[in-house]
């Protein structure tokens, strides 16, 4: 028995008022024993440890220690483990979902290029519904692999910052990739409408602004899917609520001019009036289109974002 333990035996006593003639009647020993137990000359007897704590008020545990263990301690070594246990599964979790959003990727990429490939061999439909066939592989092993994930999550604790930020990180890849997809389904569409082998022509040329209006289609639902979720606090949701806002004032309107132009220029063409030195002209008004909308846009997130500054301040 080390001199800690019968000091900290003594420190008990002494809190307690007690007397060692006290302590000895109640355990049921001499005075001269609780005596060179608190001095360290001898150990009580180990069927007497669990009495002598509880005449103490402490645990067994405590009282070999020769000290207090604060009901806090351990909490806090549990929450620690438990916050490195949870960090551990988030971890492995977003390597999962990382390494799905880059594969989904670049079968997003391959579907494109597939397309051009069959197009230029067996025809613009063919091409087309190959690259929407291979466009569903990237969405399923997006959304199957985001889904386990936030599966995983619902089973956690609600309010650990830690899930609610790996949630919004779901939330986001899950929309990229729809974005991405969105996109190449944008500058493929145009090959349902030419069978023929020799329009790549019209794919390169018409290809980017469908795509661009299919992006900014899907950018607006996403926009309004994250203005509505939960998982963003107020503040963020108003900023969201504003850009969507702007979005649809801007690239709307732009959007809808520019499938109005490309739909014009099929039908023309297919008609047989479209003079291909048009071409020029119609993309680069087109583009003058698109370059005033992103001006406009950024000039009012701008403006926005100074104001909640002055805000802030």
């Amino acid at each position: 028995m080390t001199a800690s333990i019968g000091e900290f035996m003594a420190a008990l006593r002494k809190a307690q008022g007690r007397t060692q003639m006290e302590v000895a009647n109640e355990l049921g020993v001499s005075n001269k024993t609780v005596s060179s137990w608190e001095t360290g000359a001898s150990c009580p007897d180990i069927a007497l440890l669990p009495v002598i704590a509880e005449l103490y008020g402490v645990t067994c545990d405590e009282l070999l220690r020769g000290e207090r263990m604060h009901a806090a301690q351990p909490e806090a070594k549990l929450r620690e483990r438990r916050e490195k246990a949870l960090a551990f599964q988030i971890k492995k979790h977003k390597n999962r979902v990382y390494i799905a959003a880059i594969i989904s990727a670049a079968v997003t990429l391959l579907a494109l290029l597939l397309t051009v490939i069959l197009m230029l061999h067996y025809g613009g439909t063919i091409g087309f519904l190959a690259g929407v066939c291979v466009l569903l592989v990237p969405l399923v092993l997006t959304l199957a692999v985001c889904h386990n994930a936030a599966f995983w999550c619902s089973g956690e604790e609600a309010e650990s910052p830690s899930i609610d930020e790996f949630r919004r990180y779901l939330f986001r890849i899950r929309g990229r990739i729809c974005l991405l997809c969105a996109a190449v389904f944008g500058f493929i569409l145009i090959n349902a409408f030419l069978p023929h082998t020799n329009e790549l022509f019209f794919m390169f040329v018409f290809g980017p602004p469908i795509a661009l209006g299919t992006y900014l289609i899907a950018l607006v639902v996403y926009l309004f899917r994250k203005v509505r979720s939960e998982l963003f606090d107020a503040q963020m949701r108003k900023t969201l609520r504003y850009r969507l806002f702007t979005a649809l004032a801007t690239f709307g309107a732009v959007a809808l001019l520019i499938v109005a132009a490309i739909a014009t220029c099929i039908s023309m063409t297919g008609a047989g009036v479209y003079n291909d030195e048009w071409t020029p002209w119609i993309v680069a008004a087109l583009a003058a289109l698109l370059a005033v909308a992103a001006i406009v846009y950024t000039l009012l997130q701008l403006s926005y974002n100074k104001k909640q500054s002055k805000t802030r301040q």
